[in-house]
């Protein structure tokens, strides 16, 4: 059996390695936090609709930064809170 290479950046790697090596270059606001949120229908850790998260590493470079420039607004009017601001902070 023969396994086939990619060239990427001077390095070789195996066939079966080359999707981790293409989403490794694909930056994503996946933060591990995957729950949609029952109403928006967005994921409450990333701000994306299931089928952005779906159609993540399809998405042309210009299409992935346009959802990402909207994500913090998303996320905020999930939470009420004003994009950028910090929790509150008790004191004792």
């Amino acid at each position: 059996m023969t396994e086939s290479y990619c060239l990427a950046d001077g390095a070789r790697y195996g066939a079966r390695n080359f999707a981790s090596v293409a989403m490794a270059s694909i930056e994503t606001p996946c933060n591990r936090i995957c729950v949609v949120h029952a109403t928006a229908r967005l994921c409450i850790g990333c701000g994306r609709t299931l089928d952005e998260i779906g159609r993540w590493i399809e998405l042309s470079a210009a299409e992935r930064a346009e959802i990402m420039r909207q994500l913090p607004a998303r996320l905020s009017a999930m939470t009420g809170a004003t994009p950028g601001a910090t929790a509150p902070t008790t004191t004792s």
